[in-house]
């Protein structure tokens, strides 16, 4: 597993900035790379990346806390979206910076349109080198889905000698997949009250019309009081009265 700072300077750097969140890859073709680009660059090379921001209600941070199996203090979250160059949705990926035994480590946790995991990524690990896991460890958790197997020592094997680190790990793993859930529920619910908003009324005065089977067009509608139409015969309507001083229409 690579690890993407060396000094413990830099990676402190990092920490600050991926707390805070990264900005938008696209921003600036004229500076260095953040971490979080250098990592979703790797990661997805070749696609296009959308940093968001969602902030989160107290509800859904309750929410998130019961999905993820402990308590989630966050009130907002930068998910990056990854999107091919035909515009389709490859992943959302999020930055979680977190503590290991008694130092801190950043991870990069993409997710799936269908809500599993993707990949895991070390950008930075202050702890000895020695607790941390091999690459082929943190494989284990691409196309997993929130669920009781996302647990170590359940559906995610130990690692002997980073005990602290595989569980801070599949932790992370669980409050990822937790909030991203919580969005999907948000934007779920936002759009299903769009699709339920009647469309407004035509304008009053405007009947709506209709196209016919055959396809042609419908008459335009008319405007207005309809003109009167002489009897037959050729017979004037008669004239209605004029107006006398006092009456009231």
């Amino acid at each position: 597993m690579k690890v993407v700072m060396s000094s413990a300077r830099r990676i402190g750097a990092a920490l600050c900035l991926l707390v805070a969140g990264a900005p938008a890859v696209q921003d600036r073709d004229d500076r260095e790379p953040t971490a979080a680009e250098q990592a979703i660059a790797r990661a997805f090379p070749g696609c296009k990346v959308e940093r968001t921001t969602a902030w989160l209600t107290d509800a859904e941070r309750r929410r998130a806390g019961e999905l993820a199996g402990a308590e989630f203090d966050a009130s907002v979250v930068f998910p990056y979206v990854v999107r091919d160059k035909d515009g389709a949705l490859r992943a959302t990926a999020y930055f979680d910076t977190h503590r290991v035994r008694t130092l801190h480590e950043v991870l990069l946790v993409a997710v799936k349109p269908d809500g599993t995991v993707e990949r895991i990524e070390v950008l930075a690990f202050l702890e000895p080198k020695d607790y941390l896991p091999r690459a082929a460890w943190y494989r284990q958790f691409q196309g997993r889905a929130l669920g009781p197997d996302l647990e170590l020592r359940r559906g995610i094997d130990g690692v002997s000698g980073a005990t602290l680190t595989a569980r801070a790990t599949t932790d992370c793993a669980r409050r990822v997949l937790a909030v991203h859930r919580v969005l999907a529920e948000r934007a779920e619910k936002e759009g299903a009250k769009e699709r339920a908003t009647p469309e407004a009324p035509a304008p009053e005065g405007k009947a709506e019309t209709k196209a016919k089977p055959d396809g042609t067009p419908p008459p335009p509608a008319a405007e207005g009081p309809a003109p009167r139409v002489p009897p037959k015969g050729g017979a004037r309507p008669p004239e209605e009265p004029r107006a006398r001083s006092g009456d009231l229409r």
